[in-house]
């Protein structure tokens, strides 16, 4: 018959517009052709035949993210969700990591990765239903407030968090700052003497001026501490219990 399309026959190869091989396993009919993808996953899935033989098959194992990420597959779904709020932290902590326009505009973020699990969205996602603020309006993913081991440079399920913007820059150093002063103090080479700042907790304050940086890091701290308590006080019944400790410890240092 004219224009009949040829039957896929089973261990017959072929190639996806995303670049992967896929192989028949089984064939049924023309709408329900099972491929298995040749990779670590080995992922299977029903297909047409016209889809296949024009390489529109997707693997949902493909790191199509940034080169790194994949989208996988919903344990609840044979497709998944590409939107909501699990995925606009997922890609964006996916950007941050390893979108080169991203890291020439933010180059401290550089060295960061995101652990090898997370890379699966699903596991990601399915992180995200168990952790306290995760629902908040306006609420963030934080990599380094309880980061010890890791040195703030891993998006890791032990060490992230989900806080409010306030509490996300409490222990922000600015990525501008090239002298080796101390954190919260600056030079002011027309006065000949040292100028100390917060900007803890979403806006900055001006704490004067001083003879020296230790002087001027003093005045720093302390009023540091006192923000750190306020943003605490403000919203310690939501946060997960491991930032209140940490907030908590640094305010009585």
């Amino acid at each position: 018959m004219p224009g009949k399309m040829n039957k896929p026959i089973v261990g017959e190869r072929f190639k996806t517009n995303q670049g992967c091989e896929c192989v028949v396993v089984e064939y049924n009919n023309a709408f329900n052709v099972v491929v298995q993808f040749q990779d670590n996953f080995q992922h299977t899935k029903s297909v047409r035949t016209g889809d296949l033989r024009k390489g529109e098959v997707s693997n949902p194992f493909f790191p199509s993210v940034f080169g790194v990420g994949y989208f996988g597959i919903d344990s609840n779904s044979p497709v998944g969700y590409k939107t909501g709020r699990e995925h606009m932290f997922w890609k964006g902590a996916m950007e941050r990591c390893y979108s080169e326009a991203s890291l020439n505009k933010r180059p401290t973020y550089r060295g960061c990765t995101v652990a090898t699990q997370w890379h699966n969205f699903q596991n990601f996602a399915e992180w995200c239903q168990t952790q306290i603020g995760f629902n908040e309006v306006g609420w963030q993913l934080d990599k380094d407030l309880l980061d010890h081991r890791l040195g703030g440079k891993v998006y890791d399920p032990t060490t992230c968090v989900f806080v409010p913007q306030e509490v996300n820059t409490l222990f922000i150093v600015p990525s501008t700052k090239t002298d080796d002063l101390p954190t919260g103090v600056s030079y002011c080479k027309d006065r000949g003497n040292y100028q100390a700042g917060c900007g803890a907790g979403g806006y900055r304050k001006a704490l004067g001026r001083f003879v020296t940086p230790e002087l001027a890091y003093e005045a720093y701290l302390k009023y540091k501490k006192i923000r750190v308590s306020e943003v605490l006080e403000q919203y310690k019944s939501r946060l997960d219990a491991r930032v209140v400790l940490k907030l908590e410890e640094f305010s009585k240092e």
